[in-house]
């Protein structure tokens, strides 16, 4: 405790010695965990939403087209020989609800095990699970329907149920009209409007049974075959082999494992520079602050002080200007990292996470660490070959 508060004494009375090293440090080190701070936030919010959906699904998309009809059957039965391979038909039209308001509808069979809606983050493409009131799955009968909780919430009771009417379209055309009693509910993040111009409004998309409606008169703008296999990538070869066109999650996140993989090897690349030249630096620093100290130096070991006690005050003053300098760089880059996620917040209206990966913390503790303890100790060891004698004679 005597060598800790004297350590911080000298720091006080010599603080001028430590300011370059100080100010070399704590850029280095600022530097260091910005950049493996910001990459791995960059990366994780890029990919975040990806990275959470179900890799096992795949949706091949436009096959409402005559001419992919034979190419599908060839595809459903190699799906019939395929274990733990289960796929269904949705097929998607354009609805308008007595209030004008145009409405997605998707067209299901009686059950399905899961519903998976296309969905946008940026430029990366994938389909979420859609959960309905607590579970996966869907079991929808005859003029029923599930609709967002918003849309929900918006449509008034008649009696006790509640109901949504649509106008939809036929081959020809012409207009009818059909009503649906509300079974069920989802959640979305867009609330009941999704699209808002002058022309028309567009409500959540309507879940229905495809029985509910003579779907060969509809006029259809889609439809897709969902898959959901735990041998994706035989599905993905047997789609390709036809020629459909399909989306799929796996590839999108095994790109972004491989951005990861390359922002490692960037950061150690990163780290052995700055591990270089924060070296050079604090050598240099370390021997400026030495010389400037080698009377006191000279004075203590002539009053009888050991090497060993010169070692001991100069490592443990070292490293308490290092490890000031890494818990100043620390609070300064996370207030920063704070302040843009508050400005993306605000202004973007941006959901950004502040994210570190266990790779790269350890990674910064290594290069903390590795440079606190070599140059401590060097600097301390330095101080003790200062040649006691000759240096007093040439103060004097």
């Amino acid at each position: 405790m005597t060598a800790i508060k004297h350590a911080i004494l000298m720091i006080k009375k010599t603080y001028k010695n430590y300011i370059l090293l100080s100010v070399t440090a704590f850029l280095s080190f600022s530097f260091m965990f910005m950049y493996l701070l910001y990459t791995d936030s960059e990366i994780y919010n890029k990919y975040k939403w990806v990275l959470s959906l179900d890799n096992k699904v795949v949706v091949a998309h436009n096959v409402n087209d005559s001419s992919v009809m034979e190419k599908l059957r060839i595809v459903e039965a190699q799906f019939e020989k395929m274990p733990d391979t289960y796929y269904y038909y949705n097929k998607q039209c354009v609805a308008r609800t007595v209030y004008e308001m145009d409405c997605p509808v998707n067209m299901y069979p009686s059950y399905v095990w899961g519903l998976f809606e296309g969905n946008t983050d940026g430029q990366y493409y994938g389909y979420e699970r859609v959960k309905l009131d607590k579970e996966y799955e869907l079991e929808i009968g005859i003029d029923k329907a599930v609709v967002s909780e918003t849309v929900y919430n918006a449509i008034q009771k008649t009696g006790d149920k509640k109901i949504i009417t649509l106008i939809f379209m036929d081959i020809n055309g012409n207009e009818f009209m059909k009503t649906f009693e509300i079974v069920g509910t989802y959640k979305t993040n867009t609330g009941m409007v999704i699209n808002d111009s002058e022309v028309n409004t567009v409500i959540d998309p309507v879940y229905i049974n495809i029985g509910s409606v003579n779907d060969k008169e509809i006029k259809i703008d889609n439809v897709e075959l969902v898959t959901y296999s735990e041998r994706v990538d035989q599905v993905i070869e047997l789609l390709k082999e036809n020629a459909l066109a399909f989306e799929e999650t796996k590839s999108i996140q095994n790109e972004a494992l491989m951005e990861k993989i390359n922002s490692i090897e960037n950061k150690y690349i990163i780290v052995i520079v700055l591990f270089v030249l924060l070296g050079i630096n604090l050598y240099s620093s370390f021997e400026n602050a030495m010389n400037d100290r080698k009377y006191e130096i000279g004075v203590k070991r002539a009053l009888g002080a050991s090497k060993f006690d010169i070692m001991k005050q100069f490592t443990i003053e070292a490293l308490m200007i290092m490890v000031a300098n890494i818990i100043a760089a620390i609070f300064m880059v996370l207030n920063g990292i704070l302040l843009y996620k508050w400005i993306l917040n605000i202004f973007k209206n941006k959901v950004y996470v502040i994210y570190i990966s266990k790779e790269s913390l350890i990674l910064y503790v290594v290069f903390t660490i590795s440079l606190v303890v070599i140059f401590s100790l060097l600097f301390a060891y330095r101080c003790t070959r200062v040649q006691i004698v000759k240096y007093l004679k040439e103060e004097t």
